[in-house]
């Protein structure tokens, strides 16, 4: 139980550098539910790992997954180094945006999140307009959020859609 408290208090750490710019911003006071059927520690390799339906919300992100890995540095430190969602993972924050995939990777010290396979990204805009990008991966800068969304040749071109 004391670990998992641990990683729950990491975890603030890591994913707080967030900025509104991406998109997917978090609120760094805000605590941590994470849950799933079940959670394996492995404290000599850093990981812990959720796994059937596993769910984390922080603040007006959420993040659910197949399963989601959190990975730390290696002792004394042990913060959150990077985090890995696999299988129809769904990210949700609370300002309109909403992205799908079948991976996604979030490079906590770069601040960098890649969403890969079959990527869906919706934001809806301050006047209820929908916009869509659909490609195959999608990476974005967490801290300027700039973002590229790129194809393949399974997928096809990437895809952007605007309503009115």
């Amino acid at each position: 139980m004391t670990f998992f408290c641990f990683l729950i208090a990491i975890t603030i750490t890591a994913v707080a550098t967030a900025k509104a710019d991406s998109g997917f911003a978090v609120d760094p006071i805000a605590p941590i539910d994470a849950h799933a059927e079940l959670m394996q520690f492995n404290e000599p390799n850093g990981q812990v790992r959720l796994s059937g339906t596993a769910h984390m919300i922080q603040g007006p992100m959420q993040i659910d997954a197949d399963e989601i890995t959190v990975f730390f540095a290696p002792s004394p430190d042990r913060h959150a180094v990077k985090l890995t969602a696999l299988g129809n993972v769904r990210l949700v924050s609370n300002n309109g945006r909403t992205a799908k995939a079948e991976r996604a990777d979030y490079d906590i010290a770069k601040n960098k999140l890649v969403l890969d396979g079959n990527v869906s990204a919706n934001q809806i805009d301050a006047q209820g307009r929908q916009q869509v990008l659909t490609g195959q991966r999608l990476t974005i800068n967490m801290t300027n959020g700039q973002t590229q969304l790129t194809g393949d040749a399974k997928a096809g071109r990437p895809k952007l859609k605007l309503s009115r």
